[in-house]
């Protein structure tokens, strides 16, 4: 018998205000196994296909929402949920999922592994 805890996380796309439910996911399910899938094939709201897996960055945010610590495609959902400072509100686990060049723009690092989202 599987004793992992199974789980239901949001993917979050602030840029273009989309929301997916993953619930294909555990406590040892690694973030890109989940989401590689989901960004194979563009999505209608993504015409220009920006949303790729090899295009994109995930994050989480710290319980204040005060900065957005970055998680990989190798992290698993059990370890972002043990992430110093992440906690969940208002329900379900957001991981959100921006690209590269968004990123490069909007994000400025304050410490290891911590951004202000400007």
């Amino acid at each position: 018998m599987d004793w992992s805890l199974l789980e239901v996380n949001l993917a979050q796309t602030p840029e273009v205000g989309q929301v997916d439910v993953l619930t294909d996911c555990d406590e040892t399910s690694q973030v890109g196994s989940v989401l590689r899938p989901m960004l194979e094939n563009p999505a209608e709201w993504d015409k220009d296909h920006k949303f790729r897996i090899d295009n994109v960055r995930f994050f989480v945010s710290d319980q204040y929402n005060e900065y957005a610590m970055e998680v990989f495609e190798w992290s698993t959902f059990g370890s972002i949920l043990s992430l110093p400072g992440f906690q969940i509100v208002q329900g379900l686990p957001v991981i959100m999922i921006y690209t590269r060049d968004e990123v490069d723009k909007k994000f400025s690092a304050i410490d290891d592994n911590k951004f202000i989202i400007n």
